[in-house]
């Protein structure tokens, strides 16, 4: 099973990034090691190797053919993510677990400006 979370950039653009990670500290070294400038230059380019990213929007059921990896927002995958990423308009990244626990060391803001 694959970690994936939600990858919110700037204008609300939102994708599913799933991951080729099975365990949390996988995705948290991942995290720790983001390289802050080319990360927020080009997310979905500096995401982690293996990784894909489907496009998040309200697409008619019929039109869905049309659209190569896009999913709905009620997709059953996005009730799945770990957790949120968020790159917003002041270059920070955040990062935010759906659940947390006692276990999850790696802070909200990976790099704030």
């Amino acid at each position: 099973m694959s970690i994936r979370f939600l990858l919110v950039l700037k204008g609300f653009e939102t994708y599913l990034v799933t991951t080729p990670f099975a365990e949390t500290w996988q995705l948290q070294q991942w995290l720790n090691g983001i390289n802050a400038p080319d990360f927020i230059d080009d997310p979905l380019a500096n995401l982690p190797p293996r990784s894909f990213a489907n496009f998040v929007m309200d697409v008619v059921e019929e039109d869905r053919e049309e659209h190569d990896n896009v999913i709905s927002p009620s997709h059953r995958f996005m009730r799945e993510a770990h957790g949120t990423m968020m790159v917003d308009d002041n270059k920070s990244i955040f990062y935010m677990t759906k659940e947390q626990s006692a276990d999850w060391k790696l802070p909200f803001c990976i790099s704030c400006n």
